[in-house]
């Protein structure tokens, strides 16, 4: 199950009458541009639920149609961003990694 992190900070944004968010990464320094549907996907990734039951509960909101492989995908993509919280397995992964790096230089 997937968790957005809960320190990113999301700032609403209207520029001629369009409506978009901004998501800043605290920790990179990063900011990222989503529209009112990606921004409400988010409310979803709580670590409790699947990615067909968010592509559910987003249907039922924003009258749209997903599935669980679309919202899959989105995630795979918010994983690349480093947006989503990862495991205390996948963040001993990077440190590991990290510290190969350092040993060889």
């Amino acid at each position: 199950m997937d968790r957005f992190r809960p320190d990113l900070k999301i700032i609403r944004q209207v520029q001629r009458g369009e409506v978009s968010y901004i998501v800043k990464d605290p920790v990179a320094l990063k900011y990222y541009r989503f529209g009112t549907l990606e921004v409400s996907l988010f409310k979803y990734l709580d670590g409790t639920r699947s990615h067909a039951a968010i592509a559910e509960s987003l249907m039922a909101e924003m009258h749209v149609s997903l599935d669980g492989s679309m919202v899959a995908s989105f995630v795979e993509e918010l994983k690349k961003k480093d947006l989503i919280e990862r495991s205390g397995t996948e963040k001993s992964l990077v440190l590991l990694e990290r510290l190969r790096k350092e040993r060889k230089l």
